[in-house]
């Protein structure tokens, strides 16, 4: 399984801007995971205070997100983004 967007994460945690952004997971043809947030002000201010690295482990529940971030396995960290965060928030159990 892969986590997409239509821009790439990096972009994300450096335009000040952004328009309506949707997160999906797919697994071979079919999605699992879509949420989108029309506000991202919120979620990039989140994502940006925990991006330096470009690697990420993201972790979706039925109660929200969890993006983990590691440097050199002696810093670690966490951000919870919770449904209520995302205009649309749709997890499919497979």
């Amino acid at each position: 399984c892969l986590l997409d967007s239509n821009r790439k994460v990096k972009n994300l945690f450096t335009r000040r801007q952004l328009p309506d952004y949707k997160w999906w997971l797919l697994a071979g043809d079919r999605y699992l995971f879509q949420a989108r947030c029309s506000n991202v002000k919120d979620l990039h201010a989140i994502l940006k205070a925990i991006a330096f690295n470009e690697d990420a482990l993201i972790n979706v529940s039925s109660s929200g997100v969890r993006v983990i971030v590691e440097d050199v396995k002696c810093l670690q960290a966490n951000a919870f983004l919770q449904t209520e965060l995302f205009d649309e928030f749709v997890l499919k159990e497979e």
